[in-house]
């Protein structure tokens, strides 16, 4: 499978959801410099408020847009599931 460079990617949408799926979190990040996480690795994030989250990265979506000068501009939503039952993974990633 083709990896998404990091210089590539506009942004990454997250949301975090609890054992019932329900969404706890949401988080645009604009400015990401890092390899993107894949699903079955655990994230880590503090929000804005000062709330830190850390959870299993459930699914990933790409989105490709296009700029008006035809520039593809490329968005990545993650679902990340706190709590619960959960397998970790020895890679970890923190958005800190």
């Amino acid at each position: 499978m083709r990896s998404v460079s990091s210089e590539s990617v506009a942004g990454l949408w997250l949301e975090f959801l609890d054992a019932e799926s329900n969404t706890v979190a949401r988080q645009i990040v604009d400015d990401w410099r890092r390899r993107i996480p894949r699903r079955g690795e655990t994230l880590r994030w503090s929000g804005p408020d000062g709330r830190a989250l850390e959870g299993l990265v459930v699914a990933r979506q790409d989105d490709l847009q296009h700029a008006a000068s035809g520039e593809p501009i490329l968005w990545v939503r993650l679902l990340v599931r706190i709590g619960g039952n959960r397998r970790l993974h020895r890679r970890e990633f923190s958005l800190n």
